[in-house]
Parts: C-alpha cells; sequence; structure tokens
C-alpha cells in the first residue's frame, strides 16, 4: 500500500510538470530537469553542488539522504556553470569583499586566505544597502542644490526690497513737496468763452466741451473771437497761484495756456497759440505729440494718451503737461517767468477733432 501510494504522488507531480512545461505558446523557455530521459520535465530547483537542475521527482533526494541534504539550492538557473570556481570545480559559496569576487570553499585556504568573505546573500544585501545610500545621497545632492538656488533667489529678493527702499527714500522729500503743492492748488471751474470761439467750434456740456464742424454757426460779432484759426480760450485767467486741469481729446488738437493779449484777427502767426512769445501749446495727435512756443517746435518721443494733465506753478513760472492713463508720465515742462495772467486755450485742427475739459 505504501509503494502504491509514491508510485501515485509521484504520476500526479509527473502529470503536473507536463502540464507546466506545454501551458502556453508564448511562454518563454523553462529550464529542463537534468535527469529525465523520456518526457523532460521542468526544473524546480537547481543545485550548486552537483551543477544539475531537477523537477519536483527527482529533487526527492535531496530532501530525504543526509548527505545531499547539505547541498546548494537555488531556484532553476541556466548556466550553472557560472557558479563553478573554474580553478577547483567547486560551487562558489563565498565572496571576498577585499577582490570583489565571487570564490568556494577552497579559495579561502589559498589566494584568498586572511580575506574578508561574506555569503552571497549578505552582500547582496549589502550592494542593496548601498545603492540605497547611494540614491539618497543624490536626492540629497538635489536637495542642497535646491537649497542653494533658492538662498540665491532670496538674496535676489532682498536686493530688489533694499533698492526699494533707496528709492523710497529718495522720493521721498519729492513726494511730501508734491502732497504739500498739491495741497496748495487753487480749485476753480474751467469753462470755454463762446466769445473767443471761431466760427466753425461747437461748444456743449455747459462750455466744457469743444468740437469742430464743417458748417459755420452764427456767432455774433466780438473783438475776441479768432477770425482765422480754430480757437477758443477759457473764460478764467489763472495768476499768483498752482492750478491743475485735465482735458480729453480725440482727432489732432493743441492744448496749451496764454496772455489775453494774443491777436484775434487775421491769419498772422501773432494769432495762433504756440506760435508767439504769448503763448505755450502741447499738439496732440494719433501719433506723436510736440510742443510749441515762439515759434518753435520741439517733438517729444512718447506713446499718444487721450487724456492730459495740465500743471501751472505761476509763482515758479512752470507749466507741465502729462500723459494720464495708468501712470502719470511727464511730457514736457516750460521754465519761464510768467508776467500776465494765463487764460487755458484749445486749436482743433482736423474735422470731427474735440476736446473736452473733465
Amino acid at each position: 500500500a505504501p509503494i502504491k501510494k509514491q508510485r501515485r504522488r509521484q504520476r500526479s507531480v509527473k502529470r503536473r510538470c507536463i502540464l507546466n512545461v506545454h501551458s502556453g505558446d508564448c511562454a518563454p523557455p523553462l529550464l529542463e530537469c537534468s535527469f529525465c530521459s523520456e518526457i523532460k520535465l521542468k526544473a524546480v530547483k537547481s543545485c550548486l553542488t552537483c551543477f544539475a537542475s531537477y523537477c519536483e521527482i527527482h529533487l526527492q533526494p535531496h530532501y530525504k539522504i543526509n548527505t545531499l541534504k547539505n547541498h546548494k539550492l537555488v531556484n532553476p538557473t541556466r548556466n550553472i556553470e557560472n557558479y563553478m570556481c573554474s580553478e577547483h570545480q567547486k560551487a562558489l559559496e563565498l565572496f571576498c569583499t577585499d577582490h570583489c569576487v565571487c570564490i568556494c570553499s577552497s579559495c579561502v585556504a589559498d589566494k584568498h586566505k586572511n580575506h574578508h568573505t561574506v555569503l552571497p546573500e549578505k552582500e547582496r544585501a549589502n550592494k542593496k544597502v548601498r545603492a540605497s545610500f547611494k540614491k539618497q545621497g543624490r536626492s540629497l545632492y538635489s536637495w542642497c542644490h535646491m537649497l542653494y538656488s533658492f538662498k540665491e533667489i532670496v538674496i535676489q529678493i532682498l536686493n530688489k526690497v533694499n533698492s526699494v527702499k533707496t528709492t523710497e527714500e529718495c522720493i521721498s522729500p519729492f513726494f511730501a513737496n508734491f502732497v504739500f503743492s498739491y495741497s496748495q492748488l487753487d480749485s476753480c471751474q474751467l469753462t470755454l468763452d463762446p466769445n473767443t470761439a471761431y466760427e466753425r467750434l461747437y461748444l456743449s456740456e455747459e462750455n466744457t466741451k469743444v468740437s469742430r464742424s464743417l458748417e459755420a454757426h452764427f456767432y455774433s460779432e466780438h473783438p475776441d473771437r479768432f477770425e482765422f484759426w480754430d480757437q477758443v480760450l477759457c473764460k478764467e485767467g489763472l495768476s499768483g497761484t498752482r492750478c491743475y486741469w485735465e482735458v480729453e481729446w480725440s482727432g489732432a488738437a493743441e492744448i496749451g495756456v496764454t496772455y489775453k493779449k494774443i491777436k484775434r484777427k487775421g491769419m498772422e502767426q501773432d494769432s495762433r497759440l504756440g506760435y508767439n512769445k504769448k503763448s505755450w501749446t502741447l499738439c496732440c495727435s494719433s501719433y506723436t505729440y510736440s510742443v510749441w512756443h515762439n515759434n518753435k517746435e520741439t517733438e517729444l518721443r512718447a506713446p499718444t494718451c487721450t487724456t492730459i494733465g495740465v500743471y501751472l506753478d505761476f509763482p515758479a513760472g512752470t507749466l507741465s503737461f502729462y500723459s494720464i492713463s495708468d501712470s502719470m508720465i511727464l511730457l514736457h515742462k516750460f521754465k519761464t517767468t510768467f508776467t500776465e495772467p494765463l487764460y487755458p486755450g484749445f486749436c482743433l485742427k482736423e474735422y470731427n477733432s474735440s476736446v473736452t475739459i473733465c
């Protein structure tokens, strides 16, 4: 009965091994048993002492015979000769850390005597640890490099902060003076004087907007009216104070100030804003700026903007023009000595041009 039971188990093992060998056309070739003669079964273990591979049936003696129990069994391995010492024809069971090679038991007593040796399994574990340390070292180096870069960024930010502080210290006196000057500005509402308007200029919005049209308007005769140039002045004369006002323009316009004595009749330059000693003006078009005084032009390099700020400091003798958008940009500053009250004035050079006092 025991013999029948053992044979039945062997047949079961053989059947299972055959199924494993022939399962799947795409599976990689399996290592066959070195001792199967008729039907080659799949090897389940390789012996580094016998230098052979065994199926489950032929492996049984290694589990039962005492002399075979000490043999070195590993997972099925091809080219077992690679695990054999070429000099002593024995299994490479140890690893020499001094020379970084695998050696057999005879090598320990020969060329590798007194060398430091470990089991290959331990060396593999040590190798994994070293690889892990190396990986962590690279990661630590990357972190250090990132921290160094971060330090450089922080230094750049601090330098910019210091630069801003320095700039703030430089402009603080100017800003304080500007705030003081702004607080001293006189408040007044500028309105256009219909008695000065050229016949093709149309006043609207309670005389705060002027537009140029093709048709002549029937204004009454008046000695202050401009006879040839498309110009108009404000009613209010400004003197002895600081004033600021803004205007919006479209088309092609001239924005300036003049003494009241400017000529009104005739086509001579004496009656045109900016072309005589009595007036100062900023010429605006869709592509350029320029300023005029005493028939002399100064071209300005700045992006055009439809809102212009005018700052008059009568006591200091300065007249400044600013471009007003997201920021306030100084376009030009006249420096002179004003001797008479100044009247804001405008000239419209093209049809459909307009100026509005804000």
